[in-house]
């Protein structure tokens, strides 16, 4: 896991986009966490420069980005056509999504955390009631 982490940091080190402040302050941001990457951008056209760059870096390492497990989401306050269901990259056709999980978090169009709460109870209700024997047990 550790490889993975200093892998993609090295890559996106490489690529030469900017890695200092927020997506608030500048056009683009990447995040990366072992072999998971997230482009943040304020225009599509940024997401496809900084998806090039990276693919570009990834080749030269000897990585491949999977594109049945990519997937875009599109955000904003103007979003793009809804019935959008797939977004081509250079060779590569992504999945267009509404929400995905990065890190254990969902992240929704919508900026709306209510899908995280309840996603955090069933959690933890699914890990109270496998245990629920083990306490009646003890008591």
């Amino acid at each position: 896991m550790i490889k993975d982490m200093m892998r993609s940091d090295l890559m996106i080190i490489r690529t030469g986009i900017n890695q200092e402040g927020t997506v608030f302050t500048k056009m683009t941001q990447v995040l990366a966490y072992a072999q998971d990457v997230v482009i943040n951008s304020r225009s599509l056209q940024s997401i496809r420069t900084a998806f090039e760059a990276i693919d570009v870096e990834a080749k030269r390492m000897g990585l491949h980005i999977n594109e049945e497990k990519t997937k875009i989401m599109l955000l904003g306050k103007k979003p793009l056509d809804q019935r959008m269901s797939r977004l081509e990259m250079g060779s590569f056709n992504f999945e267009v999504v509404r929400s995905f999980s990065y890190l254990g978090s969902i992240i929704n169009e919508n900026q709306d955390e209510e899908e995280e709460v309840k996603s955090g109870i069933a959690a933890g209700n699914g890990t109270y009631f496998s245990i629920v024997i083990l306490i009646k047990q003890t008591c």
